[in-house]
């Protein structure tokens, strides 16, 4: 159960990509930034996992005490969402290429939605970069239970504030794959978490690069680094305070049970796929219903899809989420604790032996079933 939990977590918070739509800029809009003001978001932080094996021999307990943990150190030392790091890094490089005019008051917002970003951003700015983090975390080795590694996934939109169009978007991961000069527990956390905070600040440098690259077609030397604090990962002194955590973070004390029952349309069928009926029902565990330690950490990190193994896996998914919409991050009828339970179920039926596109066939079969 330890090592499947550690292999799933790490998926999770790694391969949030599936929902993000990677948009270089276009030349044309490019050639427009010189002399724009620019205005940088700030968002609540979500919840940090910091999952021990101690952890993971707990069941829901131990998943919940996970998040709990993560968010107690967080908060203790300091910690800083790399975020706030990478946009300003993002930003920089725009000044320093394009000649964008950096806004200091930076937007607190909640909404995903492009259109709320710029309605809260318009009156400073005429440009808004929106980055988020998606997952964050750190876990140990599925074979290397003394040592971590610590995951990162953030996205980054560009919106033009004046009509809320995403001029450019992009996502980035990091994340070890090897525990080779890997820390153990007391080296990440200890002296205010300064083995964390170095890790992290990596990250955020590493997607600085690998934004500006993906995003606005910047090379190295055009890159500015990404100022986590001058690298020390401490919470900025000019943050905004944030609106409440959005819908899909679990607080530690407290996980929804699902519904007895959702009506879900199907959603639109690929072209050339024959057509799908109108509607499906689409039963869901009884409230009640135990919420394992998987559901709890699906949760806690918005938009998260099961974990990619191969490319039959990536297929698996894709025509699950083609017939089933509630388990469609993308989807308007995407139920956050429908796919929670169907990832607890495909945690069970992975601990029998079955491969992870076979237990997600099997979990979704359940769903239909019950």
């Amino acid at each position: 159960m330890r090592k499947i939990l550690a292999l799933l977590m790490s998926a999770i918070l790694l391969t949030a990509c599936a929902s993000v739509r990677k948009q270089p800029i276009a030349a044309a809009d490019l050639a427009t930034l010189k002399q724009e003001t620019l205005a940088n978001t700030s968002r609540a932080k979500p919840s940090f996992v910091g999952m021990t094996a101690g952890n993971a021999a707990f069941a829901l307990v131990g998943a919940l005490a996970a998040i709990s943990s993560g968010n107690d150190l967080i908060a203790a030392n300091k910690v800083a969402d790399p975020a706030d790091a990478i946009a300003q890094g993002l930003a920089n490089s725009l000044a320093a290429t394009h000649q964008t005019r950096s806004v200091a008051q930076r937007v607190a917002v909640s909404a995903d939605d492009a259109a709320a970003v710029a309605a809260a951003a318009k009156p400073n700015a005429r440009l808004v970069l929106d980055v988020q983090t998606l997952g964050w975390g750190f876990n140990y080795f599925p074979t290397d239970w003394t040592h971590y590694r610590v995951m990162y996934s953030a996205k980054a939109r560009l919106i033009d504030t004046r009509d809320a169009k995403v001029l450019a978007e992009g996502f980035c991961n990091r994340m070890a794959q090897t525990n080779e000069g890997a820390p153990n527990y007391e080296e990440l956390t200890a002296n205010e978490a300064s083995g964390l905070k170095q890790q992290l600040a990596q990250a955020a440098s590493a997607c600085v690069a690998s934004l500006g690259a993906e995003m606005f077609m910047l090379n190295n030397d055009q890159v500015m680094a990404a100022p986590l604090a001058a690298q020390g990962g401490a919470e900025p002194a000019t943050r905004s305070v944030p609106n409440p955590p959005s819908l899909g973070v679990v607080q530690a004390q407290e996980v929804a049970a699902a519904p007895a029952s959702v009506s879900t349309p199907v959603a639109a069928p690929a072209p050339q796929a024959a057509a799908a009926p109108a509607q499906e029902r689409t039963a869901a565990p009884a409230a009640g219903a135990q919420v394992t330690p998987l559901a709890a950490i699906a949760m806690a990190v918005p938009m998260a899809p099961a974990p990619a193994a191969d490319q039959l896996y990536q297929d698996t998914l894709k025509q699950v989420r083609a017939s089933h919409a509630v388990l469609d991050p993308s989807s308007h009828w995407y139920k956050q604790n429908v796919l929670a339970w169907v990832y607890a179920r495909q945690a069970e039926f992975m601990e029998t032996g079955l491969s992870a596109s076979a237990a997600l066939r099997r979990a979704v079969a359940k769903l239909d079933h019950d």
